[in-house]
């Protein structure tokens, strides 16, 4: 079932895309909302050409009611996942990470991936918080003829707020993939 927190958190999500999917980071629309982002946070807005895709996680996160106590708001995505498989290692926290095929993705989790040619796993993950990588957050479970997937919502997918579909095995776990292979799932107990 899922959690309140989790709901609203995809509601977060779905919101920016139907508003901003579409739009590039350098156009009079999308620019302005990811500087939003950054602020929002309390953080310095480097400008657009910075990346964003942890800045657009973080406040989607915030926006559906997570805490600093909650969860490590941090502009990159190892900082986060690292701290988040801390938690799962010590069993405490709202937002623990596991290996990506450890456990079926839920609306609400951040399923976190290799980006720029990277080949980093989970092992490497529990060792490093400054690695280049992405983050989404799951909003939605299918299936189609394609088989069962998991529908993502980040920021900073071709320079804007995009969709990515996750393939899934038939038990519902995420399937690796060759290219920008996964990494872990961020579980959401909030």
């Amino acid at each position: 079932m899922t959690s309140d927190f989790a709901t609203r958190l995809v509601e977060v999500a779905d919101a920016e895309f139907r508003t901003y999917g579409g739009h590039r980071e350098s156009d009079g629309v999308l620019g302005p909302r990811i500087e939003t982002y950054w602020t929002d946070l309390q953080w310095t807005f480097p400008g657009v050409a910075t990346p964003w895709s942890a800045a657009f996680v973080c406040w989607c996160l915030l926006k559906a009611g997570a805490t600093e106590d909650d969860f490590l708001f941090h502009a990159r995505h190892a900082a986060f996942v690292h701290w988040a498989i801390a938690n799962e290692k010590a069993g405490t926290g709202l937002f623990r990470a596991v290996r990506f095929d450890a456990a079926p993705p839920e609306p609400g989790d951040l399923v976190h991936w290799n980006q720029l040619g990277g080949t980093f796993d989970f092992a490497y993950a529990t060792t490093d918080k400054s690695y280049s990588s992405h983050s989404a957050i799951v909003v939605a479970l299918g299936q189609d003829s394609r088989g069962r997937f998991a529908r993502t919502i980040g920021g900073n997918e071709n320079n804007s707020v995009g969709i990515t579909r996750v393939e899934l095995s038939a038990a519902g776990l995420i399937a690796q993939r060759a290219a920008s292979p996964f990494i872990s799932l961020i579980r959401t107990l909030k």
